[in-house]
C-alpha cells in the first residue's frame, strides 16, 4: 500500500502553454481553473500509466510485517528514503537506524537493501512497517506533450461520453504511444 503525502508545487505543463496549446487568449482567465485543474488530472493519468512520479513527491509505503528485501518502492524513480519505521511490541512506532539499510537509487525501480541486522522483534499487524520516500523527475518533453494532448481532448469534450458519428482513436493511440516508452511495468 503506498499514499501520496505531499504532491509536487508545480505541474510539468504551466497554464500559459497550455493555454497556447488550447489556443486561448492569455488573457481570458474565465477557463483558468479549469485548465489547471485538466493539467493535474492529465499528469496523474499519465503517472498512473506510466507508473512513474514526474516532479518531487513525498510518499509513504506500507507494509504487513516484516518486508522482503530488497524492497523495491513504486513511483520510481526513487530520490531518497526519509525514514523506515516499525512498531514495536508496544505498538509504538520507532525509526530504524539508516545504517541497517542501503538506498540504491541508481537502479529503475529505486529499492532498499538490508545491510544491518531486524531489530529483535515480530511485528505481524497490519501497515507495521511504514517508509517514508522521495520520488519523482522532471517530466520529459514527451511527456508534457502527452499532457497537452490528453488536456486537448479534455478541453474539447468536456463530457463523459462522445455522441454522434465516427470517434477517432487517434488521441489515445499518440498518448499511449508516448507513455509506453518509459513505462515501469509492475
Amino acid at each position: 500500500m503506498w499514499k501520496l503525502l505531499e504532491g509536487p508545487t508545480a505541474e510539468p505543463v504551466t497554464l500559459a502553454r497550455a493555454k497556447k496549446h488550447l489556443k486561448v487568449d492569455e488573457d481570458m482567465t474565465a477557463e483558468d481553473e479549469l485548465i489547471e485543474a485538466n493539467i493535474t488530472a492529465a499528469r496523474e493519468y499519465c503517472e498512473g500509466i506510466q507508473n512513474r512520479a514526474y516532479l518531487p513527491q513525498k510518499w509513504l509505503y506500507t507494509i504487513d510485517g516484516w518486508p522482503e528485501f530488497p524492497i523495491q518502492l513504486p513511483r520510481p524513480p526513487l530520490v531518497s528514503v526519509d525514514h523506515i519505521k516499525f512498531l514495536d511490541d508496544d505498538e509504538e512506532l520507532v525509526t530504524w537506524d539508516s545504517e541497517n539499510y542501503h538506498v540504491d537509487t541508481v537502479s529503475e525501480r529505486g529499492r532498499i537493501i538490508k545491510t544491518g541486522d531486524l531489530p529483535s522483534i515480530d511485528i505481524f499487524s497490519y501497515n507495521s512497517c511504514q517508509i517514508t520516500y522521495n520520488a519523482g523527475i522532471t517530466a520529459p518533453k514527451r511527456i508534457e506533450i502527452a499532457i497537452l494532448l490528453i488536456l486537448s481532448h479534455w478541453y474539447n469534450n468536456r463530457e463523459a461520453v462522445i455522441v454522434g458519428g465516427n470517434v477517432p482513436r487517434e488521441m489515445e493511440l499518440s498518448v499511449r504511444s508516448l507513455l509506453n516508452m518509459d513505462r515501469v511495468w509492475p
